[in-house]
């Protein structure tokens, strides 16, 4: 091969050896980070760990960041807070996803303003000014350079305030656009949308569906375990036949050693004799002088002895013949043990593999607690839990929505939003409940442990700047575009398994009436709560108070909308 060649291919493998290396490291750290008890220690090990992939993988940067950002959020750490989102940027900005890396250079910049370093914030600046240059938009260009210049030359005290054009905590606002802050202050009513018989009965037989599937795989689970010890004691006979075989042939090797030491004596015999016989016929031919009834009868001797010798090894052969056979049919049994063996094995793995898809089923369904009590109990009690909070999420307009794309899109339209809402509340460790339709439910404080509405807030907020990123990309490819609606409320709920077969999991009470209404009182792209989770979330959120205002088939309800991050927190 060329010597430039080999170097090429030095260097290729030498990268690719690298790359592999960082990977590791970063998914070490990553592991160590989800297993740390430690939050602050956490935020500092997925902060590395971003780090360590973003050369190899910047889509997985970009998550890792994210959740050093979110953690960095809860421990008011803004200075970590301000360099997670700068590193989540750049990820995105590897990506060539240049919205996303705008809003999160922003977040970045607001960070690092509230711990005055503005060295940092003019650098987030920077960036952003860098992208709308290559975006070809040169005004706001211009605009973000003169304030990251305006930042490095300033002295003194900074006030945090959001400048025009850049992203507020919950959306994204441009020159001359009315910002988070002028929505709030713009009311809009919204009829009530009561929920579609027709839908909730759909997803009640989609329950029941799953629940069939589920039991049929458990009757099924059942016949194999029973199939399977049937076989466990045929081979547990099988071993005892073998080990009774293993004994008599030892025997029958002992034996076959005794008779070949015997035949080795007759052997040694035989060979004396004829040895003899021979001496006596060398002296007959030499003429020497015998006695011939002597030679006569030792010669007799000798032919006798040659006969005993002859049939002793017959029956010798016929033995060694035997135990031959007899290794032979052991071998042959010991190999079809092996056979049966492995079948064995390979039916354990199926087994198993059979009831972690039914245990991943099951969870689909049914929180893990509830799973467990089911599979061990056969059935699962219902529960109080006096400070759960529930949160209702719903979309503008979906009807119109609908009239607008075919059933196949607007189902894959559906799975992907709620997808990404799985994925968020999965970050907080929330309860999904159920989804009807357009409208999604989730629930906090399902346990014995008591818990604030503030990581369901956090989510919520969550689900509002994903659908605001969602915004811009549905609009640049004229699609139709998903609003939601959401509302909170905290209070006691009594959560339980309706049924025997074909269960479902579900939470009961006022306090899920009131969610439903309170989103239902809510505006598109807000978050509506009330007062028993403002006073829960006030030190966290800046919150503006709406007043009392009246529910379906409630009293008037003291409701807020869900703002920016308090400077506080």
């Amino acid at each position: 091969m060329h010597p430039f060649l080999r170097l090429i291919f030095a260097c290729f493998f030498l990268c690719l050896s690298v790359t592999v290396a960082i990977g590791q490291t970063a998914a070490a750290l990553e592991a160590q980070a989800q297993q740390s008890n430690d939050r602050r220690e956490s935020m500092k090990l997925y902060y590395q760990a971003a780090e360590k992939y973003m050369s190899a993988n910047p889509s997985k940067a970009a998550i890792v960041a994210h959740q050093a950002y979110l953690t960095a959020v809860e421990l008011n750490d803004n200075a970590m807070a301000a360099r997670a989102a700068f590193l989540n940027a750049e990820g995105y900005a590897k990506q060539s996803r240049f919205g996303e890396a705008k809003f999160r250079y922003n977040r970045g910049k607001e960070s690092a303003l509230t711990v005055k370093d503005l060295d940092f914030a003019a650098k987030c600046l920077d960036k952003m000014a860098n992208m709308a240059r290559s975006e070809g938009n040169t005004k706001e260009a211009t605009t973000l350079a003169q304030q990251a210049k305006e930042l490095r030359t300033r002295k003194g005290d900074v006030a945090v305030t959001p400048q025009s054009g850049s992203k507020s905590t919950l959306g994204k606002t441009t020159a001359g656009k009315p910002n988070t802050s002028s929505i709030l202050s713009t009311p809009q009513t919204r009829p009530a949308n009561p929920t579609n018989q027709a839908e909730f009965n759909q997803l009640r037989e989609q329950y029941k569906q799953q629940m069939t599937q589920f039991e049929t795989e458990k009757q099924r689970l059942a016949l194999e375990v029973a199939n399977l010890q049937r076989q466990k004691d045929e081979i547990s006979k099988l071993r005892q036949k073998d080990q009774q075989i293993t004994e008599q042939a030892q025997q029958a090797v002992v034996q076959k050693d005794q008779q070949l030491a015997s035949v080795k004596m007759e052997k040694d015999k035989f060979d004396r004799i004829a040895s003899k016989r021979q001496e006596l016929l060398k002296a007959l031919q030499s003429g020497k002088s015998l006695d011939s009834l002597a030679f006569a009868q030792d010669l007799q001797e000798q032919e006798l002895l040659l006969q005993k010798s002859k049939s002793f090894r017959n029956v010798l052969l016929l033995v060694l013949g035997f135990g031959i056979v007899m290794v032979g049919l052991m071998y042959r049994r010991y190999l079809e043990n092996q056979k049966q063996k492995k079948q064995l094995q390979e039916k354990n793995r199926q087994i198993q593999d059979q009831q972690q898809r039914s245990d991943e089923l099951l969870l689909n369904i049914l929180p893990a607690a509830i799973a467990e009590e089911l599979k061990v109990g056969g059935k699962a009690k219902a529960r109080r839990y006096e400070q759960a909070s529930v949160l209702f999420v719903d979309f503008k307009s979906f009807t119109k929505i609908s009239e607008q794309l075919s059933p196949e899109e607007l189902v894959a339209e559906l799975d992907h939003y709620f997808k990404a809402f799985d994925f968020i509340i999965g970050q907080y460790k929330l309860e999904k409940i159920k989804t009807i339709g357009d409208a999604y439910m989730v629930a906090s404080g399902l346990s014995d442990r008591i818990t604030s509405p503030l990581n369901i807030v956090r989510a919520a907020v969550e689900m509002q700047e994903f659908l605001t990123d969602m915004k811009q990309e549905k609009s640049s490819q004229n699609k139709p575009i998903f609003e939601a609606r959401m509302g909170i409320h905290t209070g006691p709920v009594v959560a339980g398994v309706v049924g025997v077969k074909k269960f479902a999991y579900d939470i009961w009470g006022d306090t899920v009436n009131i969610a439903a209404r309170v989103q239902e009182a809510c505006e598109p792209n807000e978050i509506n709560i009330t007062e028993a989770v403002y006073n829960e979330i006030r030190y966290s959120f800046t919150c503006k108070y709406r007043g009392k205002l009246p529910a379906k088939n409630k009293e008037a309800i003291d409701m807020y909308y869900v703002g920016a991050v308090s400077k506080s927190s």
